[in-house]
C-alpha cells in the first residue's frame, strides 16, 4: 500500500489512466484555499501543483485524459483543462451556460469521452453540459430534464451525481437525486431511456458493450440491469454498509463495489455472488479506479476527513478479461487528438 500525505483533509483524487500518476485536491490547513497536486505515483514523488487562478477554488472533481495528457478540474467558476505535461492552462469552460448557479462540491461532475473530443460538465442545476475539445471550449449541447417536464414528471430540487461516457463515446449514463438512471445521446442530447430507483444513486457505470448499467446507492443495494431483456440483478447492502462506489469490471459483467468501510468486493451479477473481496486500508472516500491494461487494479482514495491518500495495486483479480473490441458498435480512436486546435 502507498501513501501520499498532506498538510489537511483531501477532498479529491483521481488516477491517470497507466495509473503512474496520482492528482489529489487538498484543502490548505487553517485557510478555505484548495490546492491541486501532482504525483508520480510509481517514483512516490511529488511533481508539481497546478493554480487554477487568485479567484477561483478547485472543488474536488478532477478526471485525467484516455491517454492522461490532460487533466480537467472543477473549480466553483468554471472547468479547466490543463495540459500535463507541459503543465499549463489550455482553456476554461465557464458556468455562465450552467444557468448562472455556482456548484457545490459533492454536486460537481465531470466526464471526458474515450475519443478525447468531448468534455461534460455538470453543476449544482438540473443540466449537464457536453463541450467540443476545440481551441475555445465550444459549447455543443444540454441535456436537462425537459423530456420529464413535458411528460408530467416534477419534483423536489434536481442535480446530477454521477456521468460517464459509453466505450463508445455516443452515449452518456447519468444518475441523479430523484432516484433514475438516465441515458442521453451525446449526438442529439435526447434522453433515450430514463431507469426509476427508489434511493438516490451517488455512482453509476455502463459496460463496454453497452448492454447492462450499475448503480449503487447510499441505502439500497447495487442494481445491475440489462438494457436489452430489462433484467434486474440486485447486489444486497447487507450489514447497513453503504456503498459509494461501483464500475464494471472490463469483462463487462462482474462489477466491483467499494463501501464506506473500505472493503472492496468483486461479484458476478448473474448469482450476486462475492468472486473477491479485500479491505482496502484508509481507502473509503474521494475514490478512484483504473484498470491500466497490465491485468492490475489501481484503486486510490482517501479517509473522510483524512489527510493521506491511499493507493493499493492489486493483481491477480477476476473479470479482467476485456470485451472483444468486435461486441462495441464502433473501434475507438486513439487519442492523439486530444487538443491540438489552437
Amino acid at each position: 500500500m502507498q501513501t501520499f500525505d498532506h498538510e489537511a483533509e483531501v477532498i479529491g483524487t483521481a488516477l491517470s489512466p497507466n495509473g503512474d500518476q496520482l492528482c489529489t485536491v487538498s484543502r490548505d490547513k487553517g485557510t478555505l484555499a484548495r490546492h491541486i497536486h501532482i504525483w508520480d505515483r510509481v517514483a512516490e514523488k511529488h511533481e508539481f501543483d497546478i493554480r487554477t487562478g487568485a479567484r477561483t477554488s478547485p472543488t474536488g472533481a478532477v478526471r485525467f485524459s484516455v491517454d492522461g495528457s490532460h487533466l480537467l478540474v472543477g473549480t466553483d467558476r468554471r472547468s479547466i483543462l490543463f495540459d500535463v505535461f507541459r503543465r499549463k492552462e489550455i482553456v476554461q469552460f465557464d458556468l455562465e451556460n450552467h444557468r448562472g448557479q455556482l456548484l457545490q462540491e459533492r454536486n460537481t461532475v465531470l466526464a471526458v469521452s474515450p475519443d478525447g473530443e468531448r468534455l461534460l460538465t455538470g453543476y449544482d442545476a438540473a443540466s449537464l453540459r457536453i463541450w467540443r475539445v476545440n481551441g475555445e471550449g465550444e459549447h455543443v449541447l444540454t441535456c436537462d430534464r425537459s423530456q420529464d417536464a413535458a411528460e408530467g414528471r416534477r419534483g423536489p430540487r434536481f442535480w446530477f451525481h454521477d456521468a460517464v461516457f459509453s466505450a463508445t463515446g455516443d452515449a452518456v449514463l447519468t444518475s441523479s437525486n430523484d432516484g433514475a438512471l438516465r441515458l442521453w445521446s451525446v449526438p442529439t442530447g435526447e434522453q433515450l431511456t430514463r431507469y426509476p430507483g427508489a434511493d438516490i444513486p451517488v455512482s453509476c457505470d455502463i459496460s463496454a458493450d453497452g448492454r447492462f448499467v450499475c448503480s449503487c446507492g447510499l441505502s439500497t443495494p447495487v442494481t445491475v440491469r440489462d438494457t436489452t431483456t430489462g433484467t434486474v440483478c440486485q447486489i444486497p447492502n447487507e450489514k447497513g454498509r453503504s456503498f459509494g462506489t461501483t464500475m464494471f469490471m472490463p469483462n463487462g459483467r462482474s462489477v466491483l463495489t467499494l463501501d464506506h468501510y473500505g472493503v472492496m468486493r468483486i461479484w458476478d451479477t448473474g448469482q450476486s455472488k462475492v468472486l473477491f473481496e479485500q479491505k482496502l486500508d484508509g481507502i473509503s472516500t474521494s475514490v478512484s479506479v483504473v484498470f491500466p491494461g497490465d491485468g492490475n487494479v489501481i484503486i486510490a482514495g482517501a479517509r473522510p476527513e483524512g489527510s493521506r491518500v491511499s493507493v493499493a495495486v492489486l493483481r491477480g483479480l477476476p473479470g479482467m478479461t476485456p470485451v472483444p473490441a468486435a461486441a462495441r458498435r464502433k473501434t475507438l480512436q486513439g487519442m492523439s487528438r486530444w487538443f491540438w486546435k489552437r
